[in-house]
């Protein structure tokens, strides 16, 4: 196993070198299976050494296959096997398999193989607003976005129908029963511009049959009614942020993509909730069972089950299901987010908002996808797809490659990119910095740093901290910090060196970079 980065240097770009190239090749990483890994890394991105174990243990899922294919030969349409890895440029260690990992599989699909937030990813919206339109009223926009988010002011109903509809049909399906059936609310906002939500936002769509374990999400109610998940934007690194387009480097792609310098940008950073997490866990218990009952002796010590994917095969379908459902979800909740941002900034600013989607892409899935002439499941677990331009484009912008979103943390730059298509790494990118310090560490930063991050820029949580600065215990005092602590910039990796290695590695060429506004977190 390779556990040292390459030695080749990288030289250092500023702004204007941004758009130069270096090519340079991936390391290969040996492993006893003999797999094609690969890593596209840098010596500007620090790899740590428990991601590389992590992997070692991922990759016992080659003996567990093979295993269940010896004992049970006609549940395979094909002879199983790991076809390849790419390690993206911010490969992480995690739970079971690394942040980073792009797997592609054949004859079988993993479900832990992406994590439990199902269909996890980012959308882009342009408001049609000048940084000049919203400079003013940033104080008050930090507390009505609050009070949207967090303090009951989403008013995002829905009837049953339209979440059968969603979760079978994801944006599009949505679209379909609004059309015929609009229950007001945030989606008044919609009609016009449903082709267009549907073209941006609804191309990771897949028709699919409600899981049985979401039954209870779509039967416990009767008429319209408001849910506590649909609009919500999750814990952790998920994220609404008003960004500002800072720098172009490519104004050609940017233009296609209809953006320009001073443009007042929504990035939504939110997956499936608990409606992932429900189906992760009995897809998770479903493969357990399935290898029990088909392989006696221990179960592998790296907990992951093979799914076999093959002709009447129930256990298939039932997965697929569960996965599709949740990520037509998560792409639903991410444009309810989106457009509940840009209503409230119309209602702040007075001003005239246009709701214009760059694009939507999950970073944790699992899809059916020909490399190297070959079809094969590739798992992307905390990696984006980045392919190139298309050959049958629907509009300019597909002329340009996919549009990829490099996020930095809390406060930092971001970076939109356009993907290459590098085959070598699966058409996979980096979804962004990655974590440097586990959040146990991070929160044993100095109160000094967070208080005086906090005065420099705007975080919008439940609660206002200066509100409660004098009134809250000191331990909740302590806890409130602390959550502040797990997400400020020096717990991540910087996202400049990420980016470059995206670039120097083919995978995908930067195209304009944003600056931070302000950024509400669950």
């Amino acid at each position: 196993m390779v556990k040292n980065q390459p030695s080749h240097e990288i030289c250092a770009a500023w702004d204007s070198q941004i758009s130069k190239p270096i090519q340079h090749g991936p390391t290969q990483v040996a492993n006893k299976f003999g797999i094609d890994i690969k890593l596209f890394a840098s010596p500007e991105v620090p790899l740590e050494e428990a991601a590389f174990q992590e992997l070692d243990g991922m990759l016992e899922l080659q003996t567990t296959v093979e295993r269940l294919h010896k004992a049970q030969p006609g549940l395979f349409a094909e002879v199983p096997a790991i076809e390849r890895i790419a390690l993206t440029p911010d490969f992480h260690k995690a739970q079971g398999i690394p942040v980073g990992t792009v797997m592609a599989t054949k004859g079988f699909v993993v479900p832990q193989a992406i994590g439990k937030d199902i269909g996890c990813g980012y959308q882009l919206v342009d408001t049609g607003l000048n940084i000049h339109d919203v400079e003013p009223y940033l104080a008050t926009l930090g507390e009505r976005l609050r009070h949207t988010f967090f303090l009951g002011g989403r008013d995002i109903p829905l009837s049953n129908i339209h979440r059968i509809a969603l979760l079978e049909g994801g944006v599009s399906g949505l679209m379909n029963s609004l059309a015929m059936n609009n229950p007001g609310g945030i989606w008044n906002s919609v009609r016009g511009i449903s082709d267009m939500i549907v073209e941006a936002c609804g191309k990771g769509d897949e028709r699919t049959e409600v899981p049985s374990c979401l039954s209870g999400y779509v039967k416990t109610r009767s008429g319209i009614s408001r849910d506590n998940q649909i609009g919500s934007i999750g814990g952790g690194n998920h994220f609404v942020e008003l960004q500002v387009v800072d720098s172009v480097f490519d104004a050609t792609t940017a233009y296609a993509w209809g953006l320009r310098p001073g443009a007042v940008l929504v990035m939504i950073h939110s997956g499936s909730l608990n409606i992932g997490s429900v189906c992760a866990a009995t897809s998770a218990d479903k493969a357990k069972k399935f290898y029990q009952d088909h392989v006696p002796g221990r179960l592998p010590d790296n907990k992951l089950f093979p799914v076999p994917v093959g002709p009447n095969l129930p256990m298939t379908g039932e997965f697929m299901s569960a996965h599709y459902a949740a990520r037509n979800f998560a792409a639903v909740n991410r444009l309810a987010l989106a457009l509940c941002t840009v209503e409230t900034l119309a209602r702040v600013t007075g001003k005239r908002t246009e709701f214009k989607p760059v694009y939507d892409s999950p970073h944790n899935y699992i899809n059916n996808e020909i490399c190297d002439g070959t079809r094969v499941f590739v798992h992307r677990k905390g990696a984006s797809a980045g392919r190139g331009p298309v050959e049958a484009p629907k509009s300019e912008g597909d002329l340009y490659g996919e549009p990829v979103m490099l996020p930095g943390a809390m406060g930092v730059e971001s970076y939109l990119m356009a993907g290459l298509g590098s085959n070598a790494a699966l058409n996979s990118v980096s979804h962004g910095a990655g974590r440097k310090l586990r959040r146990s560490k991070a929160m044993s930063d100095s109160e000094d740093s967070a208080n005086d991050f906090l005065a420099r820029y705007q975080v919008i949580k439940p609660f206002d901290l200066n509100a409660v600065r004098h009134q809250a215990s000191p331990k909740l005092l302590k806890n409130l910090i602390g959550d502040i602590k797990q997400e400020m910039p020096n717990a991540y990796k910087p996202i400049r060196p990420v980016m470059h290695a995206l670039r120097d590695h083919g995978m995908a060429k930067p195209v304009l970079k944003v600056a931070p506004l302000m950024t509400a977190k669950g």
